[in-house]
């Protein structure tokens, strides 16, 4: 994959890391916690991670 390419897909994984930190920070923040879209959203945060840590390996492999 090209390079540009790859920093565009790091952006918008690191934005969407973000917002998934923000959604998660609220709901335990939540005074009635709804427990199952806590976990769907720790468990899409591990997975946006991976994906991160994909994108970051293949640049440094480019370099």
């Amino acid at each position: 994959m090209e390079r540009k390419t790859l920093l565009k897909q790091k952006l918008n994984l690191e934005y969407l890391l973000t917002a998934n930190l923000k959604e998660v920070q609220f709901l335990q923040a939540s005074e009635d916690v709804d427990w199952a879209t806590l976990d769907r959203c720790y468990l899409s945060g591990r997975a946006l991670a991976a994906a991160h840590m994909e994108v970051v390996n293949e640049l440094a492999r480019m370099k």
